[in-house]
């Protein structure tokens, strides 16, 4: 560290490292505790910043979801409506559609062989509305 030295205004403190390390590792010795008051205050402080982090860090995660939900809305990749049928070798398979009459549409194309089934916000899927009945 440097103060001043003669010739260009400036004198050295500490003629070498090794000195400033003696005298600073002194200084820290010699540093009085802290009172209890304090000791509970930064502990206090720490509680808090640590909840604080934690309720950031919920709404960071909160925020992002509720972006990516509306955004995947947004693009439509759930729709309305679909209709599950079934291939002849017995696979099931299913059609999304963005209105109930072009579902409709399909699925009285099949037959009876299928189920038209609407999205559900509340659950996040699909239930059946309109399905086969079978005798027994």
């Amino acid at each position: 560290m440097k103060l001043r030295q003669k010739g260009d205004g400036m004198e050295k403190a500490f003629t070498n490292e090794a000195e400033f390390e003696e005298k600073y590792e002194r200084f820290l010795g010699d540093l009085p505790q802290a009172g209890e008051e304090i000791r509970d205050g930064h502990a206090r402080m720490e509680s808090s910043f640590r909840d604080y982090l934690d309720a950031f860090e919920k709404w960071v995660f909160r925020h992002a979801y509720e972006c990516g939900y509306a955004a995947a809305m947004e693009e439509s990749l759930v729709k309305g409506y679909r209709v599950k049928f079934w291939q002849n070798d017995g696979t099931e398979e299913h059609l999304e559609f963005d209105s109930m009459e072009r579902a409709q549409t399909f699925y009285d194309s099949l037959d009876g062989l299928a189920e038209i089934q609407q999205y559900s916000e509340e659950r996040h899927g699909y239930e059946a509305i309109i399905y086969p009945e079978f005798e027994y």
